[in-house]
């Protein structure tokens, strides 16, 4: 008898579930958002080869040799003037292609890289500095050089780039049931649905699961197209899933409190401007300024994207920043549950 009941329970919910999706791949809008994150992954990934073709880039302390910089400025982009090796790194530390050189004092150089410069161009410096130390030069003798590594490992372009596409299309499920729902308001069946012989539960849970599932398939298909096929999925899928959570909650509010498609689709694109701002701010932002962003899901999301991507991020960080994200959600829930449930009488 019990399992009648649960199997009756999960047949009525994919019936709903069932009919959203046929009702989404007739209409060309809603096509459109599900294929769109993979197109803009294959145009991001167009991008992304074009992006570091510039001239070598290199950053130097003031008080290095006269000669050498002399030398370097005649085959590559010289910075001068930074005040000391911690001011070098932190230069180096920006998201554009550049090397620092430091000359030691038995005569070897130091290269100072983040480790996600074009490929290719860090032995093109090593040549350079190879030919400033040959015997051919006054005062040289051959000169050691070391690498040292600041940590990252791809381009800034494919790394940033793959976590704001994957958060931001985060919202496409949420938008989808805003859509279903308006629909249903604007044929009534909403109505009908609620004398049906089907709880109110099954059908919230219905419309739901595009909003989780979704964000999980886009996701993993923009990491792949992206190249990103090592990372660890089943962190992505932990991050996406509590994510998911708020958009499903906002799409919801959206779908019950609009009236048609285009004042639907307007209530979700302005949660668009707080992800934009949580995901530029972790990035331009200024580490001690970080906490102005602690109130947004968003934000932890996009440093557990980050992490995983750069393949630093540990399952006790990932679980700390999803812990954050849900009570967020719970708060949002808190805030618009009541207007949910109007909106579904």
């Amino acid at each position: 008898m019990e399992k009648n009941r649960t199997r009756s329970f999960f047949k009525k919910i994919l019936l709903v579930t069932a009919r959203d999706v046929k009702v989404d791949l007739r209409q060309a809008m809603a096509l459109y958002m599900l294929l769109a994150p993979f197109l803009l992954a294959l145009i991001l990934r167009a991008f992304i080869p074009a992006a570091g073709n510039t001239t070598l880039n290199t950053a130097i302390i003031k008080d290095a040799d006269t000669a050498l910089i002399l030398y370097l400025e005649q085959y590559a982009s010289v910075e001068k003037g930074l005040e000391d090796e911690d001011a070098l790194k932190s230069r180096i530390s920006k998201t554009d292609d550049i090397f620092g050189v430091i000359g030691e004092a038995d005569g070897s150089f130091r290269i100072i890289e983040q480790g996600n410069e074009t490929e290719g161009s860090r032995q093109l410096l090593e040549f350079l500095l190879a030919g400033y130390s040959s015997a051919s030069l006054p005062g040289a003798g051959g000169a050691e050089i070391k690498i040292s590594e600041l940590g990252w490992k791809v381009s800034p372009l494919r790394q940033y780039g793959a976590s704001f596409l994957v958060l931001f299309m985060s919202m496409i499920g949420g938008m989808l049931i805003a859509l279903n729902l308006i629909e249903e308001k604007m044929y009534n069946t909403i109505a009908a649905l609620n004398v049906a012989p089907i709880a109110k539960s099954h059908i919230v849970t219905g419309k739901a699961i595009p909003g989780f599932i979704l964000p999980v398939i886009h996701g993993f298909g923009t990491l792949l197209i992206l190249g990103y096929s090592s990372v660890d999925f089943a962190k992505v899928t932990v991050v996406l899933l509590s994510v998911a959570m708020i958009s499903v909650i906002i799409g919801f509010t959206a779908g019950v409190t609009s009236s048609e498609p285009i004042s639907g689709i307007a209530s979700m694109k302005s949660v668009f401007i707080p992800i934009a701002a949580s995901i530029f701010g972790a990035i331009f932002l200024n580490e001690k300024w970080h906490v102005l962003l602690f109130w947004s899901p968003y934000y932890w999301a996009f440093k557990s994207m980050d992490g995983i991507l750069l393949q630093t991020a540990g399952w006790a960080e990932i679980i700390r920043n999803t812990t954050i994200i849900l009570a967020l959600a719970c708060i949002v829930f808190i805030l618009l549950g009541k207007k949910i449930r109007r909106g579904l009488a």
